[in-house]
């Protein structure tokens, strides 16, 4: 049942998902799936705008050991709207080490918010590190071209 509010959510059909995710939720014994209807919880809430809720499902998912990359990832992301720098640092330094133990790499995605909340952290020449190196194979991506720019990397 999991699986088709997921479905439904990618079809944006938000509200029908989130009341499949929370029956599941409601219902369900076995930890896994209601680990996974917990971090469905907190996508849709991520996509309504609801931050501090969105944040709690995250965690709920978390704490019910789901140790997914995607689950760091939007926890970090969240955190970086509630400006909380040092815990998204944890969370985005979770998401690349799980990438590393299952992916063998770790996708740009991570790099670039590691790079975003050393900057906000105020650690600059590590930021500037990782985008010199994103910029090697990304060269034309916007988000990191702006990111290169405000760090003061010169960019051709």
């Amino acid at each position: 049942m999991i699986s088709r509010a997921w479905e439904l959510f990618w079809l944006d059909e938000i509200d029908k998902a989130k009341e499949i995710a929370l029956r599941v939720w409601r219902r369900t014994r076995n930890q896994e799936t209601k680990a996974r209807a917990a971090f469905l919880l907190a996508m849709i809430e991520s996509k309504n705008g609801n931050i501090n809720e969105a944040l709690e499902w995250v965690n709920k998912a978390i704490e019910l050991g789901l140790d997914d990359a995607n689950v760091y990832i939007l926890q970090a992301r969240l955190l970086m709207k509630t400006k909380n720098y040092a815990q998204a640092l944890k969370a985005i330094n979770r998401a690349e080490k799980i990438q590393i133990n299952e992916e063998e790499n770790v996708d740009y995605e991570v790099l670039f918010l590691k790079a975003k909340i050393l900057s906000e952290l105020g650690r600059k020449e590590e930021a500037r590190q990782i985008i010199t190196g994103l910029l090697e194979i990304l060269a034309m991506d916007d988000e990191i071209l702006a990111l290169a720019k405000e760090l003061g990397i010169i960019v051709d």
